[in-house]
């Protein structure tokens, strides 16, 4: 996380760069294994393909070879949608992007061909080239040439900009975006600035107002009715303006890199959009907590509305959540868990309720020692929501081997997670089609049709230990979630509120499903606890 942010779950169990959250969050299109595909991707399925003798002993070669490989892989978008937007990260002239800057000219090429062999001389490939104009702001005035330079080069890569979009601290003036207009053979209105914004959010709004939905429209020969962006615009002045704002501490391994917990901090204000309320995030390193005294810990957490901890790996900084997460029980600050989270808030009820003194997480054996009480163990045996079963060991490989995708989970009646959930119903009947398709396999357990049943997003490979099931509940913790296919596998855990206002916690990712315009149910449920 510290290297490149946190890795972002797609529903089908992909692992991936952050930046394909983003597209879902403001697309509201989910994604997939095909969303995504990297160079060590393209040459493994090199290699096994000559492995297999696909290439009968013929030289393999970076054309056309790998280029063929990843135009295959972007011809499994046709047919499927009315466009599709395919990204190639870095810059122009790096090593590691010039392959596929190569396999998208040859795509753009063979596809033109092909609609001019059909008589059509309609576009249908448009490169949006992104660039940067620096604003130098001791003699207040900003350089169009690297943004020249960028252009010639792509050029120079065989590939013609149809629009640039010119990312700049400020306003670029229109006499520099001309200039830049001439050094890439464009019209003025093709080249789009995109000004830094004090909020993402934002960022549609100024897009449409510098035109970029008209420059690609007119580039396709293609007409479309004027968009209503006045969610959007509201969004934005909640962020610029906020009617009411909320602090919220995540505590966590990872803060010192905010984009660790890119979807989690993303989805936290999508929880306060639905409240109209500015969310105020602050991040508190788990590990320090361990050494602060209580009178230290108190004062950390005193402004905080509410407590979030989220997921992580190894034992690092655990023993402060687990102490962030007593704070939160006793002094009734609303409190959200997330995967580790749900862990470390179950064997705190342990030792601190239950009486388990030595209850801890297998996970962390090879530095602490294994717990006299495992209340949290490593995953052996699971099945998928197909129906197939899943096997792990502890001496197993650790690459490949998480509970990871959609899984479904069965809320109980009457519980927090249930009222949550079922009062979401715009989120609720996103879900439904995939809860159906997860729990159709003939293999699986059928649910009762009272049960509410939902579908999220998994990435850990250890779970609670049902055998400490009895012995947790009667604490007061209720588990108010499981697994419908696995019923000994817990999802989510909470306090019923006669016993504290808003304490919930949940094995997988929520934050994954979170819109901007679609706020998880749970992330606005915890800031509207917040806010009361």
């Amino acid at each position: 996380p510290f290297q490149h942010g946190e890795v972002y779950v797609t529903d089908d169990g992909a692992e991936t760069d952050l930046d394909l959250g983003h597209y879902e969050r403001f697309t509201g299109v989910p994604t997939s294994k095909s969303s995504n595909i990297t160079a060590g991707q393209v040459y493994w399925n090199i290699l096994h393909r000559e492995r297999k003798g696909d290439y009968l002993g013929k030289t393999v070669q970076m054309v056309p070879h790998v280029t063929n490989e990843i135009m295959d892989f972007i011809s499994q978008t046709e047919g499927k949608a009315h466009f599709a937007l395919i990204e190639v990260g870095g810059t122009v002239g790096d090593i590691e992007g010039a392959i596929f800057i190569e396999a998208i000219r040859q795509y753009a090429v063979k596809k033109q061909l092909k609609q001019k062999q059909n008589g059509n001389q309609t576009p249908t490939c448009c490169f949006l080239h992104l660039t940067y104009a620096p604003y130098l702001k001791a003699v207040g005035e900003i350089k169009t040439k690297p943004s020249q330079n960028a252009v010639r080069e792509l050029l120079q890569m065989g590939i013609q900009a149809d629009v640039v979009v010119v990312r700049s601290e400020v306003e670029v003036p229109q006499p520099e975006l001309d200039k830049i207009a001439l050094f890439a053979n464009l019209p003025s209105s093709h080249v789009v600035n995109c000004p830094d914004s004090d909020t993402i959010y934002r960022v549609p709004v100024t897009l449409h107002m510098h035109g970029l939905d008209d420059a690609v429209l007119q580039h396709f020969g293609l007409e479309a009715p004027k968009p209503n962006l006045m969610r959007w615009q509201h969004i934005s002045r909640i962020m610029s303006h906020p009617p009411k704002s909320v602090q919220i501490a995540v505590v966590g391994k990872y803060v010192q890199l905010g984009d660790a917990y890119k979807s989690l901090n993303e989805a936290l204000l999508h929880g306060g959009f639905a409240h109209d309320a500015k969310v105020e995030i602050d991040f508190v390193d788990s590990e320090a907590l361990e050494k602060s005294t209580d009178a230290e810990l108190r004062e950390r957490l005193k402004n905080a509305a509410g407590i979030l901890i989220p997921g992580g790996f190894g034992a690092r900084g655990t023993e402060g959540k687990i102490r962030a997460i007593q704070y939160a029980r006793e002094n009734k600050v609303p409190f959200f868990g997330i995967c580790l989270g749900l862990q470390m808030a179950v064997v705190e009820a342990a030792r601190n309720l239950a009486g388990l003194k030595g209850a801890g997480s297998t996970e962390f054996a090879a530095e602490k020692g294994t717990p006299q009480h495992p209340i949290i163990c490593q995953m052996t045996e699971w099945q998928t929501p197909q129906g197939e079963k899943m096997y792990r060991t502890e001496n197993g490989n650790l690459g490949g081997t998480m509970r990871l995708g959609a899984y479904p989970a069965q809320l109980a009646a009457g519980s927090l997670a249930e009222a949550t959930y079922r009062t979401a119903t715009t989120f609720h009947s996103q879900t439904m089609q995939q809860v159906a398709n997860a729990t159709s396999s003939k293999k699986s357990k059928p649910t009762t049709s009272s049960a509410l049943v939902i579908t999220e997003r998994h990435r850990h490979r250890y779970e609670f230990n049902p055998r400490y099931r009895e012995t947790i509940e009667k604490t007061g913790l209720h588990f108010s979630g499981v697994s419908p296919t696995d019923p000994h596998l817990a999802e989510i855990v909470e306090l019923p509120k006669s016993k504290h206002p808003f304490f919930i916690a949940v094995q997988y990712h929520p934050e994954f499903k979170s819109q901007p315009l679609h706020p998880h149910p749970l992330f606005s449920a915890f800031i509207a606890a917040a806010l009361a």
